[in-house]
């Protein structure tokens, strides 16, 4: 995927949370299912991850590699990304659990 794709595709996908998080009621914005985030918490993060990127997409591709070198291993795709991300969330809440058990 370029980058020209990857820009529409954030563009579309975040617009249409944003449009969704318009039609919630302050009651729905707020609320949470034990243990996951409110939708403005979810907004929150959302706000805070895309800005580094939108800055990274802003640069020149030599800043890019000036800053963050070039990447010494092929790109993961989607599904190797997702089950990266889950298992480092297991590892943390194991982290968690034994932290608890431990005071």
């Amino acid at each position: 995927m370029n980058q020209s794709a990857l820009q529409q595709q954030l563009n579309a996908h975040h617009q249409a949370f944003a449009n969704e998080i318009v039609n919630l009621s302050e009651t729905d914005f707020s609320y949470a299912t034990p243990g996951k985030w409110t939708a403005g918490q979810q907004l929150e993060h959302i706000l805070r991850s895309v800005a580094p990127v939108k800055w990274a997409f802003s640069l020149p591709k030599f800043l890019l590699r000036l800053f963050f070198c070039k990447a010494t291993r092929p790109s993961k795709n989607y599904d190797e990304l997702v089950n990266k991300y889950q298992r480092a969330l297991e590892f943390a809440a194991f982290r968690q659990q034994r932290a608890l058990i431990a005071a």
